[in-house]
């Protein structure tokens, strides 16, 4: 399978439409410049910014409220967000 780095359109295109895997079952190896990251997780990234400025203490919860609210995250991304939170349980 081929590599490949990806800018901010599919990220959320594919997001949006509920098809993110498709990127995953393309390529073996999928890389995302820090930038394009934070610029495609929008309201994910505000959250990610507000914990490392000391506005919220804690990601995760705000993430349940959301989904219970509606808020659709495919469960790589929530990994990925908790990850950047450093409040990814292993």
């Amino acid at each position: 399978m081929r590599k490949v780095i990806v800018n901010s359109t599919p990220l959320i295109i594919l997001y949006k439409i509920g098809h993110l895997d498709i990127l995953q079952k393309l390529y073996q190896d999928i890389f995302i410049p820090t930038a394009v990251y934070q610029e495609a997780t929008g309201t994910l990234g505000i959250l990610l910014r507000a914990k490392q400025q000391g506005i919220v203490n804690t990601v995760s919860p705000l993430l349940s409220e959301m989904k219970q609210h509606g808020f659709y995250i495919d469960s790589r991304l929530e990994s990925l967000v908790l990850e950047q939170a450093k409040e990814l349980l292993c």
